[in-house]
């Protein structure tokens, strides 16, 4: 099990939000991605939604991370 996972939940989140492993991917591959700036929108939800079946569909990644974030935060 990553680390990261391990951090998400002791600041709350639990897997029964969509975006708890939209998270995990987000930080995971910001931490790979470190020779520049990172661009979530251009660079992570694009890559979390085809990893996913979104087909291109980052709104939907965006907004479970969202709403992961506001009952969390």
């Amino acid at each position: 099990m990553s680390a990261v996972y391990g951090v998400i939940r002791k600041l709350g989140a639990t897997s029964k939000y969509k975006g708890y492993y939209y998270v995990v991917d987000a930080v995971e591959m910001a931490q790979k991605i470190y020779e520049r700036p990172v661009k979530v929108t251009k660079d992570i939800y694009p890559v979390i939604s085809k990893k996913n079946n979104k087909y291109n569909d980052r709104l939907i990644v965006e907004h479970n991370i969202r709403t992961l974030v506001t009952y969390v935060g």
